[in-house]
């Protein structure tokens, strides 16, 4: 499963919340250390006010780009207030599109990822291969684009970050990523080994989750990461209005604070921990 991340541009912010915006205070020395703001020219420069070359207004741009995410990225299109979805030479794979929350910045990050199936009742894409037929053995081509004078944040560079991982498994890119340079041709070359295992009574005693997935009508976790998640998120059910632990959701909520009443009782802990324990190590 191949996965990238955008956050929101700052064209589009800026068009919506102009209130929030304004031009750069000493135009000639932001440009002199952005250059890569100013090369569209700067007649309709304009930058969110977060006391960087600009009026204080960051915790009301902040509060507005988390309210984007709640609502109206999912109004509008994560594509308007993000960039497109990678363009991909295979016609048959689908991008689909996640929400990744960025615990240092408090807020959310635009994902798509292709191969993904960490619930649902699709099936895995997959490639035919053989060593010894051909010589282009590429499983994907993707084209990516983005525009170093869209970001958001003006002291930092956008940059795409890409993940490479199980189709079953979340994952947190911000941690488990690789930030990828403009203006570079990446080439991944990829070893596929698998394991297999064997359920009890054998001693791994693992879970073969693809197995328990078709038998349950093809619902339910498909990985012990994603068993271990659900856990979470059912134990942390009564945080209403707000989310806890699912790393990757296909729509934002509000991530749940300290200050958030989430009070759970001796029983609920006992049937986080049964639930865990139940999440076994997957057999292949």
């Amino acid at each position: 499963m191949i996965h990238f991340c955008f956050r929101v541009k700052r064209d589009e912010f800026c068009f919506e919340y102009p209130h929030l915006c304004q031009k750069p205070n000493n135009l000639t020395e932001f440009c002199k250390k952005h250059a890569y703001i100013c090369e569209f020219g700067t007649s309709n420069l304009v930058i969110p006010k977060l006391d960087y070359y600009a009026n204080d207004s960051a915790n009301e741009a902040y509060d507005v780009l988390r309210e984007i995410y709640f609502h109206h990225i999912i109004e509008d299109g994560a594509q308007y207030w993000s960039w497109a979805k990678p363009f991909s030479s295979r016609a048959s794979s689908k991008m689909k599109t996640t929400f990744v929350y960025d615990y240092d910045r408090y807020f959310y990050v635009t994902c798509y990822s292709s191969n993904l199936h960490m619930y649902g009742s699709e099936e895995v894409e997959t490639s035919n291969s053989d060593e010894y037929v051909g010589i282009d053995k590429s499983l994907y081509s993707l084209l990516i684009k983005d525009r170093d004078d869209q970001t958001f944040i003006p002291w930092t560079v956008p940059r795409i970050i890409l993940s490479i991982y199980s189709p079953f498994v979340p994952n947190y890119p911000f941690l488990e990523g690789v930030i990828l340079e403009k203006n570079h041709d990446y080439f991944v070359n990829i070893r596929f080994e698998e394991e297999h295992l064997l359920e009890s009574p054998y001693e791994t005693n693992c879970t073969d989750y693809e197995d328990l997935w078709n038998k349950n009508n093809k619902t339910g976790p498909r990985s012990q990461e994603m068993c271990k998640e659900w856990c979470l998120w059912n134990y942390h059910k009564s945080c209403e209005d707000c989310e806890k632990k699912l790393t990757m959701v296909e729509k934002p909520i509000r991530i749940c604070s300290i200050h958030d009443d989430c009070i759970t009782d001796a029983n609920s802990k006992n049937i986080l921990n049964d639930c865990q324990r139940n999440c076994k190590v997957s057999c292949k």
